[in-house]
């Protein structure tokens, strides 16, 4: 299963269901700018809960990649002066 670029709105149209996972009623144009590691955290959470273990796999799948992503550009980011938070 492909999750680039997908979200908890592709999947959850329970309103309710989506602001128990998410934290919050963000819009999708908001929740778009969360990184892609709490994002798929948020689709594993969702698989979870509605015992969907391929969006699981994939998910957890994306997060890892996601994670390693980030502490990589993490380590980069002193020699090139910058700080990641």
């Amino acid at each position: 299963m492909k999750l680039k670029g997908k979200t908890i709105f592709d999947f959850c149209k329970d309103a309710g269901m989506r602001k128990s996972i998410i934290g919050g009623d963000y819009p999708e144009s908001y929740y778009k700018d969360f990184p892609e590691s709490v994002i798929m955290k948020h689709l594993m959470e969702y698989a979870a809960r509605t015992n969907n273990k391929d969006l699981y796999e994939s998910a957890e799948k994306e997060r890892i990649i996601a994670e390693k992503d980030f502490e990589r550009r993490a380590d980069e980011a002193p020699k090139n002066g910058l700080l990641i938070d």
